[in-house]
Order: structure tokens, then C-alpha cells, then sequence
């Protein structure tokens, strides 16, 4: 994982090692351009920082929580240094991630307008009377793994189809609340299902459609 480091002090690490997550279409060098080293370094303050190149990719890649876990957090806490985690934007939601799925492992969150969801999801928030009453949807891993299954039956089945061009359709069903799931935010997913698929061969076209039977996303 691509990163910037800066250390406050000469010849060891600081106790403290903030880490931050840039918000999208920004990178570890925006960070300093910002002036975030600069205002450690005039205040004199203890702490280390290391800035990360993130992607939007990243956001539906729980692999990059690993990478991220493996090539910093977790040799940090080795040296016995505690670790924040600092997120803007989309960079905040990674954070939460990351604290949601390794609590013990983060000391403590600094989160700048940390990204929650489109307006898609609040609108869907807002109809269910709050978060309390709101029920979330499934899991993207857990559609990822469902559609695996498909796949991998598909492919055992592909030899049986007398044809030469094929179509496949896949269907993006809405969320909780009835609202189809935001193209951009589902590129990723789109591009690991046909990732999958096109190594047939004998397919031709990939169809996306939404709930209303709206085409989302055509390959190629």
C-alpha cells in the first residue's frame, strides 16, 4: 500500500502514529499540501503521521483493509506505538471500516466529514423513520459470494449450451428500502463479475439490469 511517512523525531518512533485516509480523487500528497505535517511539526507534537494513497476501487475491496492492517497497523503496534486512524470523506468511511472490523487493533478515530452513503442511502434512512427503525441490506461480500455461486455453476454448465453467442443477464436487486444501488459505487462489483465471466469465452455480452429491468451496466 502506497503511503507517505512522516516521523517527528530524528532516531525513533514517536508513542503515537496517526494514519490517514485521503477522501476520493485525493492521495497521500494532498496531505501535505494541505499542511498536516507542517501543523504537527510547528506545535512540536509527539506524533508520527503516515499519509495513504487510496482508491476509489478500495472502497468495495476489503483486501485493502488487510494491506493496510499488514503493511502498517499492525508492525506499528508491534513496536508498541498506539495508532489513530484519521479519515476524510470516503478516507472516513475506510477508517470505520477498519475499526468495525478490528476494534482492538485502533486506539482511537479522528474523522473529518467522514462519507456515509449517498443520497440514495440517507433518503432510504430518512423513509425508515432513522437508523433505529432502518434495516440495512445484504452485505456487498455476501452478493459478491451468492453471484460466485452462480458463476461457478454456470461455468460447470457452459459445455451444455448448444450455442456459440451467449448473453448473460444479472439482475442488481434494490436495497431495504426499495431503491436500486448506485452505479458508481457498484463499478467495482461490475468489474469483478466480468472479470469472472469473460474467461468463457463463448460469451458475448454481459447485460446489468436494476429491478425495473432498466440496463445499468453493458460488457463490452
Amino acid at each position: 500500500m502506497r503511503s507517505i511517512s512522516v516521523t517527528a523525531l530524528p532516531t525513533a518512533a514517536a508513542p503515537t502514529c496517526m494514519v490517514w485516509l485521503p477522501g476520493a480523487y485525493h492521495g497521500a500528497q494532498d496531505f501535505l499540501a494541505a499542511g498536516f505535517a507542517e501543523a504537527v511539526r510547528t506545535r512540536r507534537t509527539a506524533l508520527d503521521l503516515i499519509f495513504v494513497d487510496l482508491e476509489l476501487a478500495h472502497v468495495g475491496d476489503r483486501s485493502a483493509l488487510q494491506r493496510l492492517r499488514s503493511d502498517l497497523v499492525l508492525p506499528a503496534r508491534a513496536a508498541g506505538v498506539s495508532i489513530w486512524l484519521g479519515g476524510i470523506s470516503l478516507g472516513g468511511l475506510f477508517a470505520l471500516g477498519y475499526a468495525a472490523a478490528f476494534p482492538d487493533e485502533v486506539d482511537g478515530l479522528c474523522l473529518l466529514a467522514p462519507y456515509l452513503g449517498n443520497r440514495i442511502l440517507t433518503a432510504e434512512i430518512a423513509q425508515a423513520a432513522g437508523l433505529a427503525a432502518w434495516q440495512p441490506g445484504e452485505l456487498a461480500e455476501t452478493v459478491r459470494n451468492r453471484t460466485q455461486e452462480k458463476i461457478d455453476d454456470f461455468r460447470a454448465r457452459a459445455g451444455a449450451y448448444p450455442y456459440s453467442a451467449r448473453e448473460i443477464y444479472i439482475e442488481v436487486r434494490p436495497g431495504a428500502g426499495g431503491v436500486d444501488f448506485d452505479p458508481m459505487l457498484t463499478r467495482t462489483f461490475f468489474d469483478d463479475v466480468i472479470a469472472r465471466l469473460t474467461d468463457l469465452g463463448s460469451v458475448d455480452r454481459i447485460i446489468f439490469y436494476n429491478s425495473h429491468g432498466t440496463q445499468v451496466s453493458v460488457h463490452p
